[in-house]
């Protein structure tokens, strides 16, 4: 049993290097409503205070698998009598993968220009740091044998920054983003293991759109594209969404790295309550060989919106989910 959990957690290991740090960032299955971790230009998109919070659970059934936990917030700002143009948001949000944990967290600032009789384009610029931990000496080698690899702790803080452009109306919406400008090297600290001391940088577009097909139903299609030059080929999600009376969100995505070989589809079921409260759930079905050693992923959200007011504040605001 030994040798079996040592092998697990060994995988776990790599495999968080790997996807939280080599492929940057964790993959929500809820990207459509999370826009502030994917592009700090969506900073004060709402009509008012944006509030939210995410947990993610990876491969359920297989011990010491990832987990998310995000908390965003986002506003916009302005002189008084005048319409807001400056948004303010920030984010903070922990990664834990075996021994591995990882602590971001960012504040973002946009600025954006009228566009057209409904349109806005926003500019936006984050900065913050990462705080990595890796506690190797936890991991239980077979027969408790020493493991030079294992032998030392790591701790470091990294800063990193982020840019990225944002154009939304009152249906449609498409974003470019670099969320971290700044890529890291891997390295070796004196162990035989390498590691990522940081990240690559990744390139993210995100665009949807909204259709109603009647009085009680609107289709929100979606699309989040992400490259990482030192790691293809491009990943994708797209996802069909459906609001219901303004109340009920129904959507499934398809989540793939290879165009051919899609990574697993993913169902999520939202309700949209008064008061600017909604609460998403989401459920990610593994195709890949991986699944057939779990139950698939799970992630749960809670947000409020405040609507503001200020009727210079409470412009166009992006369609992009809630």
């Amino acid at each position: 049993m030994k040798i079996i959990k040592y092998l697990i957690v060994l995988f776990l290991v790599t495999f968080s290097l790997v996807e939280s740090q080599a492929q940057q960032d964790t993959r929500y299955s809820q990207y459509m409503f999370n826009g502030l971790r994917l592009n700090p230009a969506y900073a004060g998109t709402k009509d008012g205070l944006s509030l939210n919070a995410l947990y993610r659970n990876q491969w359920v059934r297989i011990e010491d698998a990832p987990k998310s936990i995000l908390l965003s917030a986002h506003d916009k700002f302005g002189k008084k009598g005048k319409e807001k143009k400056v948004g303010l948001g920030m984010f903070l949000e922990y990664d834990q993968a075996g021994v591995d944990s990882r602590t971001s967290v960012y504040a973002a600032y946009s600025y954006r220009f009228k566009m057209g009789e409904t349109g806005y384009l926003s500019a936006g610029l984050q900065g913050g740091f990462v705080f990595h931990q890796a506690i190797l000496t936890d991991v239980i080698t077979p027969e408790e044998v020493y493991d030079e690899a294992f032998s030392q702790n790591e701790n470091y803080m990294l800063p990193n920054f982020g840019a990225g452009l944002y154009y939304y109306n009152d249906k449609s919406y498409i974003g470019f983003s670099i969320p971290h400008l700044i890529g890291y090297e891997r390295f070796s600290q004196s162990t035989q293991v390498g590691r990522l001391r940081g990240a690559y940088r990744e390139y993210l577009v995100t665009a949807g759109t909204s259709y109603k097909l009647n009085e009680n139903v609107v289709l929100k299609p979606s699309l989040l594209i992400k490259y990482i030059p030192a790691q293809p080929p491009v990943e994708f999600d797209i996802n069909i969404s459906a609001l219901i009376k303004e109340t009920v969100w129904l959507g499934m995505t398809l989540r793939s790295n290879e165009v051919i070989k899609p990574e697993s589809v993913n169902f999520q079921i939202a309700y949209q309550g008064p008061k600017g409260l909604h609460i998403g759930y989401a459920y990610d079905h593994m195709l890949k060989s991986i699944g057939y050693y779990t139950s698939g992923a799970h992630e749960v959200m809670v947000g409020f919106n405040f609507p503001s007011k200020d009727p210079l504040k409470a412009k166009t605001k992006s369609p992009n989910a809630w």
